[in-house]
C-alpha cells in the first residue's frame, strides 16, 4: 500500500489549454476527450468569434444582467407585498391589531412593507449568490477557441495527443498553483 500512497502524493493536477482555431475543431475534440476517460465536468470551451461573450460588448452583458435583477426583484417584491397584505388581514381578522381604523390600516401596511423588502432582498440575493454574477467572461482574440481540460498528471499526455490531433493551434500546460509545466515529450 506504501507504493500507492507515494503515486498519490506525488501525482497533481493539471490544466491543459488548448487553442483552436474555431468552435467546430474544439467541439469535434470533445468526444475524443471522454473516450479517453476525461469527465465532461473537466473540460471547458471558451471563446471564439460566434460566442455571445465576444460579440456583445462587455458593458451590454452587465446592463442585461442588471436588467434581469431589477425585473426579478421588482417582481419577488409585489408578491411579497401581495402576502404582507395577506397577513395583517389575517391578523385584524383575528383580533390582533390596535383600535382604530387607523391602526388596522398602519397595521396592514406595515406588513405589507416588511414582507415586500424581505420578498425583494431575498430574491435578489438569491440571484447574485447562483454564480450567473460571478462567471468570467472570456473573450478571445481572432476569433479563437479555447479548451480547457482539468486531469491528473498522468492523464497529461494522453491528452496533450488528443488536443494535437483534432487540430489544437497550441497547448499549454499549467500546475496547479498556474505557473507552466515543462511540455511534456511524447
Amino acid at each position: 500500500m506504501q507504493p500507492d500512497l507515494a503515486q498519490r502524493e506525488q501525482a497533481q493536477p493539471l490544466t491543459i489549454v488548448a487553442a483552436f482555431a474555431d468552435a467546430f475543431s474544439a467541439h469535434a475534440a470533445m468526444p475524443a476527450l471522454y473516450r479517453v476517460g476525461v469527465p465532461a465536468h473537466a473540460v471547458t470551451v471558451a471563446g471564439g468569434s460566434r460566442a455571445p461573450q465576444a460579440s456583445v460588448p462587455h458593458h451590454e452583458r452587465e446592463a442585461g444582467f442588471l436588467w434581469r435583477l431589477v425585473l426579478i426583484v421588482v417582481f419577488w417584491s409585489m408578491v411579497g407585498a401581495a402576502v404582507g397584505v395577506v397577513m395583517g388581514i389575517a391578523l385584524v381578522a383575528a383580533g390582533v391589531p390596535p383600535g382604530g381604523v387607523t391602526g388596522v390600516g398602519i397595521q396592514i401596511a406595515a406588513w405589507s412593507i416588511f414582507a415586500h423588502l424581505i420578498a425583494g432582498m431575498w430574491a435578489g440575493y438569491a440571484l447574485l449568490t447562483r454564480g450567473e454574477s460571478r462567471q468570467p467572461v472570456t473573450t478571445v482574440r481572432g476569433g479563437r477557441v479555447l479548451v480547457r481540460v482539468h486531469v491528473e498528471d498522468a492523464q497529461g499526455v494522453v491528452v496533450q495527443q488528443v488536443l494535437r490531433a483534432a487540430g489544437a493551434l497550441t497547448i499549454g500546460v499549467y500546475g496547479p498553483d498556474g505557473r507552466p509545466v515543462a511540455p511534456t515529450k511524447e
